[in-house]
């Protein structure tokens, strides 16, 4: 295969991979496989990377395929690539935790579709039966002032055609060693 066919490959996989994670709505990343013949390559896709491993042969080196699958089987949702800030209920519900809040999300908003970017997110919520917005988003949190801030003026000084901040919080359970998000 040559550069320019490797290139083109990577450039339509990542096209339709990018689709699929923008279409899951509880996806932070996707992992897939692709085998040729015998040789097998895993890749891992999310909004800004689409890294591939090194191909193996499945069949000189069977334990790498077992490990793989086994890998799948047992990893967890988050290592799967599904957001840990959203959780099922007893209700089957997908809810996320808030501070004191329990938001039902119950419809998609808006969700940004460029491939960089801060993911953002927007879900319809009920919130003790109030409906409400649910922004979802990666945060710069060293960045000041930040939206946080804007939102809470608007709301102090009552500014008319801003949405009113209800609260906000970070999820640590989202955080990434190393990263702030």
């Amino acid at each position: 295969q040559t550069t320019a066919q490797f290139l083109r490959a990577v450039a339509d996989q990542h096209s339709d991979k990018g689709i699929c994670v923008f279409e899951s709505q509880d996806r932070r990343f996707i992992i897939c496989f692709s085998i040729t013949k015998t040789l097998m390559r895993i890749t891992i896709l999310d909004r800004s990377t689409v890294l591939h491993s090194i191909g193996f042969d499945f069949q000189k080196k069977p334990k790498l395929l077992i490990h793989f699958l086994l890998g799948l089987m047992f990893a967890s949702d988050t290592r799967l690539g599904y957001d840990p800030t959203i959780q099922i209920n007893s209700k089957l519900e997908r809810i996320v935790k808030l501070g004191n809040y329990t938001c039902i999300l119950t419809k998609l908003c808006w969700k940004n579709s460029m491939i960089r970017g801060c993911v953002t997110t927007v879900y319809y919520v009920k919130v003790n039966k109030e409906e409400m917005v649910l922004k979802l988003s990666w945060s710069i949190t060293t960045q000041s002032p930040s939206e946080v801030y804007f939102l809470q003026m608007a709301k102090e000084n009552k500014v008319k055609g801003v949405p009113e901040l209800v609260t906000w919080g970070r999820c640590s359970a989202v955080q990434r060693q190393g990263h702030n998000g």
